[in-house]
């Protein structure tokens, strides 16, 4: 099992068309008991990725892996697991942008970049951008949240179908804050998974983490025409 303390730091980085190199990253190994704070460098190849973590104190390096096509890659708001033949590890990063800028790197690899979602296929990128950012804006959030009228009846459909959610895996697509996740489980949901594309999904981890209910609501960071099964499944192996 991991660890929960994750710690925040400094997050210089420094990127060319062929690198990218992120300073002050957390990173714990899965298959091993070991925690480092590392500098991540990465070098781009025709149909791979190398990633090298050397920790930041002895310059010692930690871990080496090719990341490639076939890798299982998953992230939460700013939490991102890899699954390779070579070691399992999770990376903690201190904002959702610079968490957005590592998973940029590492789609054009194992991501979206090689293949479409749908929801790309449909959407121009400049609306997507607009869309993500205006959603990401905390004052939007708390205009729907103190829309009393729109909340409640939420809220009441939640409770008074409670029958539908009983035991129940809920998807919550396009969370923001989470509100929906929660009155999932007052209604007696077995477990959510909270999908949110912009970056308000790192206050929706917050939210989770401060109410106690990490082992119930699962925040998954990303659009949901790109969230695949074995993301999800590979997050649970790292909790």
């Amino acid at each position: 099992m991991l660890s929960r303390t994750w710690h925040a730091s400094t997050f210089p980085f420094v990127m060319t068309d062929t690198s990218a190199s992120f300073s002050g990253v957390h990173l714990q190994r899965i298959d091993v008991p070991t925690e480092s704070t590392v500098t991540v460098r990465l070098r781009h190849y025709e149909t791979s990725i190398r990633l090298d973590a050397v920790d930041s104190g002895s310059s010692v390096q930690i871990v080496s892996l090719d990341i490639e096509n076939s890798t299982e890659w998953c992230r939460g708001a700013v939490r991102h697991v890899l699954f390779t033949p070579r070691a399992s590890v999770a990376l903690q990063f201190p904002n959702s942008e610079i968490s957005m800028t590592f998973a940029s790197h590492l789609s054009r690899v194992c991501g979206t970049e090689r293949s479409q979602s749908a929801f790309d296929r449909r959407t121009e990128d400049i609306s997507a951008k607009q869309y993500f950012q205006f959603y990401g804006y905390l004052s939007q959030q708390q205009n729907m949240m103190l829309d009393f009228t729109r909340t409640s009846t939420y809220q009441r459909a939640f409770l008074q179908n409670a029958v539908d959610f009983k035991d129940k895996i809920v998807i919550d697509v396009g969370a923001g804050s989470g509100i929906l996740s929660f009155f999932a489980l007052q209604a007696g949901a077995k477990k959510v998974y909270a999908i949110e594309g912009s970056s308000v999904a790192e206050y929706c981890e917050l939210l989770v983490k401060h109410n106690r209910v990490e082992d119930k609501i699962k925040v998954i960071y990303g659009k949901v025409e790109e969230v695949q099964g074995v993301r999800i499944a590979a997050y649970e192996r790292s909790l």
